[in-house]
């Protein structure tokens, strides 16, 4: 189960555009080491593993986690 609250943990105006803070905020969220990318390796790794037990639902359970933390990653 997901859930998403649509609003912002903390309101925040930059005074400028931050070139060099955009692409690290990038590289957290769908780099190759990305939230996004970790994510989807264990949700693939898990939905293709066909023998049930305890190493399925660990795949199940840390993919579950990694999804857990982008919604906190994106701007509204």
């Amino acid at each position: 189960m997901f859930f998403h609250k649509q609003e912002l943990q903390f309101a925040a105006s930059p005074a400028k555009p931050d070139a060099v803070f955009a692409r690290r905020l990038q590289e957290v969220l769908g780099g190759q080491y990305g939230e996004i990318t970790v994510a989807m390796q264990y949700g693939f790794q898990s939905w293709n593993c066909h023998i049930p037990g305890k190493y399925r639902d660990l795949l199940y359970g840390i993919g579950a986690e990694e999804f857990g933390h982008v919604p906190r990653c994106l701007p509204s």
